[in-house]
């Protein structure tokens, strides 16, 4: 940090909070990080997302869009409620799997971090598979 943000630019340590928050951030494999939250890849990331919420919002349409139709043929509102808990459910899991997803992001950032120092090839290929796995 520059000395008119932070009058002690050499013993700066930043908190806990923002450290773990850190680790779960994309990292590039370089032993140099070009800051403290390094953002690799945010716009492929970024339009991803975006591609799913698209995805998922006109799933969620059609189906229940789909769903209607047949209850105005059928005149049976269970298919109804039944389509859109399916389509509620489908997008409630896809939360679910990206927060668990994130939750070894910080392990891995550190077993990277030892990778890029680590000079015996034996303890580097355990940790390759430890990451791996």
């Amino acid at each position: 940090m520059q000395s008119p943000y932070y009058q002690n630019a050499s013993t700066f340590k930043p908190s806990v909070a923002t450290l773990n928050e850190w680790l779960k951030t994309r990292k590039s494999n370089s032993s140099i990080k070009p800051g403290l939250f390094e953002t690799v890849g945010y716009s492929s990331d970024a339009g991803w997302s975006l591609v799913a919420i698209l995805i998922e919002f006109s799933a969620l349409l059609l189906t229940v869009f789909g769903a209607w139709s047949i209850y105005s043929h059928n005149h049976k509102l269970s298919i109804v409620i039944s389509a859109v808990v399916v389509v509620i459910l489908f997008v409630a899991f896809d939360a679910i799997g990206i927060l668990l997803h994130e939750h070894d992001k910080s392990s891995k950032t550190k077993i990277k971090s030892v990778i890029i120092l680590e000079k015996d090839p034996d303890k580097r290929e355990k940790l390759f598979k430890t990451i791996k796995s």
